[in-house]
């Protein structure tokens, strides 16, 4: 970083461009909020830290001061929790806030002129569509609720984490193995969405509860 960043000069004359990794930008950024808790000795070249009262010096305080605090994400213990697997958890973030990139959205920023659900054929493809009014999810998640015990059904996936987190809140792999499969129906239909979209390839509904079954059992048994 030295290197490629400072080049021979200071942190604290730095600057940033357009072009630089988004952690140099960070650093940049959070260096004015740090060094307010610096003041530079005027006697030695060194730095003294005045971040608490005692002026002690730790990440932890360090971290308070330059981190921007946003509300508490209400869905966190069902995204992230011991042994998930983070490529289903950021996708079901994504879900849950709307964010997934569905042929609807896409055609409504100009970028497509299809908008049509490429796993039932039948309709617009929205989040609330892909994942609950089409057949195609509907089934997934029929068996995923069997499997799990749970009787009622929703029509959102906000209604869904919802019910899951009320339904499994103790620690336990029962609790993991319902978050797992939640997690795990939500990538599974964008996975067969994106391959019948951009690889030209389908699979059976069948097929697809295999692999999501799959899955879930080796996260499962790495728990």
């Amino acid at each position: 970083m030295q290197n490629k960043y400072l080049k021979n000069q200071p942190l604290n004359s730095a600057t940033d461009s357009i072009l630089d990794s988004r952690t140099w930008k960070f650093l940049t950024e959070s260096r004015g909020n740090a060094l307010r808790h610096m003041p530079k000795n005027m006697h030695t070249d060194s730095w003294e830290w005045k971040g608490n009262s005692r002026g002690e010096f730790s990440f932890s305080n360090c971290w308070d001061l330059m981190r921007i605090k946003y509300p508490e994400w209400p869905f966190y213990s069902i995204t992230w929790f011991l042994n998930h697997c983070p490529k289903l958890s950021v996708c079901l973030v994504r879900a849950i806030q709307g964010k997934l990139l569905t042929r609807h959205f896409l055609k409504n920023l100009g970028i497509t002129q299809d908008n049509y659900c490429v796993l039932c054929l039948g309709s617009v493809e929205t989040i609330d569509h892909l994942y609950f009014q089409c057949p195609f999810s509907a089934y997934l998640w029929r068996l995923s609720r069997l499997k799990l015990g749970i009787t009622s059904a929703t029509g959102s996936l906000l209604d869904e984490v919802t019910l899951i987190s009320n339904q499994f809140k103790q620690r336990n792999n029962t609790s993991i193995l319902a978050k797992l499969v939640f997690s795990s129906v939500v990538w599974h239909i964008w996975k067969e969405r994106n391959a019948r979209i951009f690889q030209k390839e389908s699979k059976h509904k069948i097929q697809v509860f295999r692999d999501m079954y799959l899955h879930t059992s080796c996260n499962d048994q790495v728990s």
